[in-house]
């Protein structure tokens, strides 16, 4: 486990030694990190989420997100957009292991002002701790940012470095239905 690399620990890695750069590098690794994010739904670092699951019939989804330290509310959205709130005790979260699940507790029927199926919001306190973010993830982060910083022209990963990126993150996909 390590932290996500700093803007000096990317010179290093790609032996810029000049200030003119830093921005370049900076927006390199930040398009880095939203891109492994959106590949493996992992929050790399500490934040508020909010994620938006298909209701089927019941509250039960299972979420994409992850790691989860804490679901501080869940909502509930009907195709017209309203919005009602699934009170805490009415709900139970496992966010002990992956995919983090949801349940409920008591009955709860949500609010029908349109007829069709709504859908679940989520927000949760979600990422990685200072250290605790895996090592292939850390290794993934060097390499897209390297290979952005690279190829800024071209705007994209080369076919090779989506294999090795694929390759280091098998791991940390998870499939949820």
């Amino acid at each position: 486990m390590a932290d996500l690399p700093t803007l000096a620990a990317m010179k290093l890695h790609l032996r810029v030694t000049s200030e003119s750069e830093d921005v370049l590098i900076q927006e390199a690794m930040d398009a880095a990190i939203t891109h492994i994010e959106r590949e493996t739904n992992l929050v790399l670092s500490p934040r508020t989420v909010i994620e938006e699951v298909a209701d089927g019939g019941i509250l039960t989804p299972r979420l994409r997100t992850w790691p989860i330290s804490a679901v501080t509310s869940v909502s509930y959205r009907d195709i017209a957009g309203n919005v009602a709130l699934v009170e805490a005790p009415a709900y139970y979260s496992i966010l002990a292991r992956r995919p983090g699940r949801m349940g409920l507790i008591t009955p709860w029927a949500p609010p029908v002002t349109v007829s069709g199926r709504g859908t679940i919001l989520v927000a949760m306190e979600a990422g990685f701790a200072a250290g605790d973010v895996p090592a292939n993830i850390v290794q993934a982060v060097k390499l897209v940012t390297a290979e952005f910083y690279k190829n800024r022209e071209a705007g994209g990963l080369s076919e090779e470095a989506q294999r090795a990126i694929s390759w280091i993150l098998r791991t940390s996909k998870v499939k949820t239905l």
